[in-house]
This record gives structure tokens, C-alpha cells and sequence, in this order.
């Protein structure tokens, strides 16, 4: 399942308001069990539609005490086929069968806000920067490998660190795992 963004504007034609519903059917025959949740298969036979994303909701007229259709946003796949999250709400197991129409279908339209891309081509360090491992020496190397050297560190600057707290990790403090059974790791002698 994708859904979009949080900063794009969705627009829904609610299936439940609509004359012409376009039904989701079981794939195959399903036993879920009492008070659960459970992702169910779920199919149609076409979408005259050309939307990317299609909403999927229960079924207004047909409201089930025993078990709820979470509403839900799917890409649309080649083959019809969704996948949406049933509740059951009863204490026995409910059956659900092969064909048993689940919810509705309806196409959603997805606006994105036009984005200005932002090149940036300083290498910003700031005040705080904290030199770890020594100076580096390029005098063995080169002008044009140094400025190419400098170019694939302002190009990849979100990938090297340029000082300790810019670290995710730091192997200079050990640490212990107790767990409840702590068996030590041993191995039966064997010929060679």
C-alpha cells in the first residue's frame, strides 16, 4: 500500500454518494478469527478510471456489526487487486467467502504544490567544526584531483561527517547486553 505525501491536497469522489459503485470482491475464502484485525486480498472487475490512487471504503448500505472495512487510499495495481484491513468485532470466527463484495471503490485526485528546486554550492561547516582523525595531507595529490576530491565531498556532503557529533554512533564506549538466558556460546570437539 502507498499513499501520498502529507503536503498534497486530495480530492475524493465518495463512492457512497455515487449511483455507479464500483465493488471490491474476496479473492479467496477467509476465516478471521474473533477480535482481530486481518489484511485481506481484495479484487475488482474494471475501473473506467485513470487515476494513480483509488479510495476504498466500506459499504454504506451494508454495515456489518460483526466486522468494519478500514477506510484507505491503494495505488492502483494491473490487476485489480487490493489489499484492505477487516476488523472482526465478534467472538466467534467470521467466514467470509470467495466473491463476498467488501467495499467500495472510488478515484482519488492527487495535486502536488509546484516545488522550485534549491541548488546549493557551498559546503556550510559552520563555527563549530570540529576536526577528528588529524588534518588531512593532500600535497601528494595533485590541483585537479584535489578540486575533484573537493567536489565529491560538497557533492555527497549529507553522506561524510564532518565533525564527531555529526556521528551516529561511537565505538569508544562498550556496552553489555544481559539477557535472562545468557548461555554461553560453546561447541562439541569434533576430529580433524
Amino acid at each position: 500500500m502507498s499513499v501520498p505525501s502529507a503536503d498534497v491536497s486530495i480530492n475524493c469522489m465518495s463512492p457512497n454518494n455515487s449511483t455507479n459503485d464500483i465493488f471490491c470482491y474476496s479473492v479467496k475464502k477467509h476465516k478471521l478469527p474473533p477480535f482481530s484485525e486481518n489484511i485481506l486480498k481484495v479484487s475488482t472487475s474494471l475501473l473506467p478510471f485513470s487515476q494513480p490512487f483509488v479510495l476504498i471504503e466500506s459499504l454504506s448500505h451494508h454495515q456489518h456489526a460483526k466486522f468494519c472495512v478500514a477506510r484507505s487510499i491503494n495505488s492502483k495495481q494491473r490487476t485489480n487487486e487490493f489489499f484492505i484491513k477487516v476488523a472482526n468485532f465478534s467472538p466467534d470466527i467470521l467466514h467470509i467467502n470467495k466473491g463476498m463484495k467488501l467495499a467500495t471503490l472510488a478515484p482519488v485526485n492527487v495535486k502536488t504544490p509546484d516545488i522550485q528546486p534549491v541548488f546549493s554550492t557551498s559546503l556550510e561547516t559552520g563555527e563549530q567544526f570540529e576536526p577528528w582523525g588529524g588534518q588531512f595531507d593532500l600535497s601528494h595529490l595533485p590541483e585537479q584531483q584535489k578540486h575533484e576530491l573537493m567536489i565529491l565531498l560538497d557533492k555527497y556532503k549529507n553522506i561524510f561527517a564532518s565533525s564527531v557529533t555529526e556521528l551516529t554512533g561511537c565505538d569508544t564506549i562498550l556496552h553489555n547486553i544481559n539477557l535472562k538466558d545468557n548461555i554461553p556460546v560453546r561447541q562439541k570437539p569434533y576430529r580433524v
